[in-house]
């Protein structure tokens, strides 16, 4: 037996080691790190025909999705259509009744009894025999009182010229309403001409009848003169969609779009810058205001003198014909007549040194001087 050498002895160890290793099979490489897992992202739902849950507002108000909104405001729309024709169409029906009963006294008294019979007699559960009583003796009155009539028919004239401006929408109605509220101002001032307690207090709608020191003209104290009148209180002044009439009719039912502009029947001013002169001012008809103003003018005159009261006509001299020229003077300016406009509102400052008004003219002038 050999003996070997330690370090030929550890060759031989190494080298034996190294073959064995070799003569192993090789190991497969370590496997890759599985991915990491990802969530698939959500599929859409196919639109179906349930729509989706409404979302809300920002105050938290329900909101219902566009497809329904779309819907229902499509009905709403065609609804809104056949509301306003249906509307539309009873407002014709009621005008053509209204200038029937203002045409005659006797179609006014007949509507005028109509209306007190339901409002005061049937709705208030009194005996059919009262309302007998009352045609009787004091219907019968009524009746023949020339001036009861008249104030009857201009109620009804002024209803049926608010209703006709409501749905005044286009320039060919409003110049249709223009002419019939000429006309109603003519009958108006026709009727205060023979009635002074009326022209007293038609006066009291548009300026100050008070006199010093014991000379009172009001409202207050013409009851006695206008007790005769007194259920025909829309033609006196108020509210015409308020007065007996309306109460049964119900105007408002069927008012237009534009609503009701002008609801005092007596107020001079409030008819004419309402339903006149604002028509004349939207076309800027110089002509047109001219002729407007003149006739403004002379019906406010025509009623002071129409009070048979001295002191009112002084008072509409010195208080209110000045405001009215100023005012006229304004719409020339605005219509582009400056230098006709600034001369006339010289002369009213100069006329008026003492109106209350006056340092508001001034001021006033100045702006349009300065173009402020």
């Amino acid at each position: 037996m050999k003996c070997y050498p330690a370090a030929a002895l550890a060759l031989s160890l190494m080298l034996a080691g190294t073959a064995a290793a070799e003569l192993q099979p090789r190991k497969a490489p370590p496997a890759p790190a599985p991915a990491p897992k990802t969530t698939p992202a959500p599929v859409a739902d196919k639109p179906s025909a349930t729509p989706a849950a409404p979302t809300a507002t920002e105050d938290g108000t329900p909101k219902l999705s566009p497809e329904l909104s779309a819907k229902l405001l499509k009905e709403l729309d065609n609804l809104e259509k056949g509301l306003g024709g249906k509307r539309d169409s009873e407002s014709q029906a009621l005008i053509k009744e209204l200038k029937e009963a203002a045409g005659s006294d006797e179609k006014a008294f007949n509507l005028y009894e109509s209306c007190l019979k339901e409002i005061e007699y049937d709705q208030k559960g009194k005996h059919a025999s009262a309302f007998v009583e009352w045609k009787r003796t004091k219907g019968k009155e009524l009746a023949v009182n020339n001036d009861f009539c008249a104030s009857i028919r201009l109620q009804a004239q002024f209803m049926a010229l608010a209703l006709l401006d409501s749905h005044s929408e286009t320039p060919e109605s409003r110049l249709s309403v223009l002419a019939d509220a000429n006309l109603y101002m003519e009958a108006l001032i026709k009727l205060c001409e023979r009635n002074e307690g009326l022209a007293k207090s038609v006066l009291a709608s548009i300026m100050d009848v008070t006199l010093e020191p014991d000379k009172a003209v009001t409202v207050g104290n013409l009851e006695e003169s206008l007790k005769q009148s007194r259920e025909a209180s829309a033609a006196l002044g108020g509210d015409v969609m308020e007065c007996l009439l309306a109460k049964k009719l119900k105007p408002e039912s069927c008012t237009g779009p534009k609503g009701i502009a002008a609801r005092n029947p007596g107020n001079l001013d409030e008819i004419y810058e309402r339903l006149i002169l604002k028509t004349l001012r939207d076309k800027k008809d110089t002509a047109g205001l001219a002729a407007a103003w003149g006739r403004r003018i002379a019906q406010t005159s025509a009623l002071t003198k129409a009070t048979k009261v001295k002191e009112l006509g002084e008072k509409f001299e010195t208080e209110k014909l000045p405001v009215l020229k100023w005012l006229y003077a304004v719409d020339q300016w605005r219509c582009g007549q400056t230098e006709a406009a600034a001369a006339a509102m010289l002369a009213v400052i100069r006329a008026n040194p003492g109106h209350k008004l006056c340092p508001g003219w001034v001021e006033e002038l100045r702006g349009l001087a300065t173009g402020k």
